[in-house]
């Protein structure tokens, strides 16, 4: 009911079930109601998944409006294609919402969302726009990414938009670090951004890393960004890395980096050049030295890796043509939790007047070509064509990633195998594939 400027009623749903392609949630009863509350309106939520309050000068509407217009809009105009030269006045808000048991909710919306139940989440905004946020959450996850113990500030005062993100734990796939955290800075389409994460209390290593990007709209009007990481430090426990200052632009179509760089001792990884689907352009990558154990210093899961590497790669852009690469790197020592993996040489090279890729790969292990890999990559038709010669794989090279399902595995795998096709739609077949000796113990699973 509409009496004069406000909003007055209530809504009950009773067990609410929602269906999509077969799949049923049941998410109980929701009540919302409006009423004024002195010379502002007020809307309360009550659900078994959410409960909150949202009392102001304004609409729902107006209410998202207003945060715009004082955070992202006033501090990033570049983001909205209509940016606003004027900022209108806006209304007083204070909002709370507390999450309970949200995952029927969020299966559906976003199946792997998670929001854990005890999230609460605050914000007061008052007519001059100044504006306070805060999140508190156990846990928030999307699919395999996730963080621990979040705290989230945010506000605009000294005429900027500041945020403030710390966690106990965070992942992403097989990545995981301890205590990050991430300061954001922005300001007349500038943001400065630190992260941090100390992984010193686990198995040592710690991060500081600065980054100042630029939000723009290329002549075309498309949103672009201009990224300036700074001289930054990643320590692995063992050894520190140099982040080194480099410019790198990201727009639409294009992709341009100006002396990247991270570098420990002997060890080094450079980029430089671009890839474009407008002009012909060169993406560089070169490794020199590169101690493999590195692999193991974000990842949850210990592979175990030893051993080292060094090479180029090339990466070519010719208009609106297909992209080739060209490329040599070669390891040396390698090894898998203490086993020997042999010795790697993956290369490829341009074949039928440059419009063909020839790829190569081959592990060499106690005097045998162990793998051996030739093909083709076809750029016009995008077809891939493998031939792959397997002699005495040992099963036990794969032994750290399947465990703990699987342990102590013996044996080895010999024959070739074929691989024709799209990417998407490879066809594989294999011949005189066969398995010798093989031993395994299956490990112990709950329900």
């Amino acid at each position: 009911v509409q009496d004069r400027l406000f909003r007055k009623g209530e809504g009950h749903i009773g067990d609410l079930c929602l269906e999509f392609s077969g799949k049923k949630q049941e998410l109980g009863d929701i009540t919302l109601r409006a009423h004024p509350s002195g010379k502002e309106q007020c809307y309360r939520l009550e659900s078994g998944f959410l409960s909150g309050a949202l009392i102001g000068s304004g609409t729902l509407v107006d209410f998202i409006s207003d945060v715009q217009k004082v955070t992202a809009r006033r501090e990033l105009p570049a983001l909205y294609r209509d940016s606003l030269a004027t900022l209108q006045s806006t209304g007083a808000y204070d909002l709370q919402l507390r999450f309970h048991d949200s995952r029927p909710l969020m299966s559906f919306v976003s199946p792997g969302l998670y929001i854990a139940d005890g999230t609460d989440f605050v914000l007061s905004m008052d007519r001059d726009g100044d504006l306070s946020a805060r999140l508190s959450s156990p846990r928030l996850a999307s699919g395999t990414t996730y963080i621990k113990d979040v705290s989230l500030v945010i506000d605009n005062f000294a005429s900027s938009l500041n945020i403030d993100l710390t966690g106990s734990e965070a992942s992403a796939g097989s990545l995981g670090i301890s205590k990050p955290s991430a300061n954001v800075y922005a300001h007349n389409n500038q943001a400065q951004l630190a992260i941090r994460y100390d992984n010193s209390s686990e198995e040592g290593g710690y991060g500081d890393i600065f980054i100042n990007v630029d939000f723009l709209r290329d002549p075309s009007g498309h949103l672009a960004f201009r990224a300036h990481p700074l001289n930054s430090l990643i320590n692995d426990g063992v050894r520190s890395w140099e982040l080194g200052e480099s410019d790198l632009l990201f727009s639409k179509g294009d992709i341009l980096i100006s002396n990247f760089s991270l570098e420990s001792g002997l060890q080094s990884i450079h980029i430089d050049g671009g890839l474009s689907n407008e002009r012909a352009d060169t993406l560089s990558l070169k490794v020199n030295n590169l101690d493999l154990s590195i692999i193991d210093l974000f990842l949850k899961k210990k592979s175990l890796v030893s051993g080292s590497m060094g090479g180029e790669a090339f990466i070519i852009s010719d208009g609106e043509l297909a992209k080739g690469m060209l490329m040599n790197f070669k390891t040396d020592s390698l090894a898998v939790a203490g086993r020997s993996a042999g010795d790697i040489t993956l290369a490829s090279s341009w074949r039928g007047e440059g419009r063909e890729i020839g790829i190569y790969l081959l592990d060499r292990l106690e005097g045998r070509d162990m793998l051996f890999i030739d093909g083709i990559y076809m750029l016009d038709s995008r077809i891939l064509s493998l031939s792959t010669h397997i002699d005495k794989f040992p099963f036990e090279l794969v032994e750290p990633f399947v465990s703990p399902i699987l342990s102590e595995l013996g044996g080895s795998l010999s024959g070739r195998m074929e691989a024709n096709g799209p990417l998407e739609e490879l066809s594989v077949q294999s011949s005189d594939l066969f398995i010798s000796d093989m031993m395994a113990r299956i490990g112990a699973t709950g329900a």
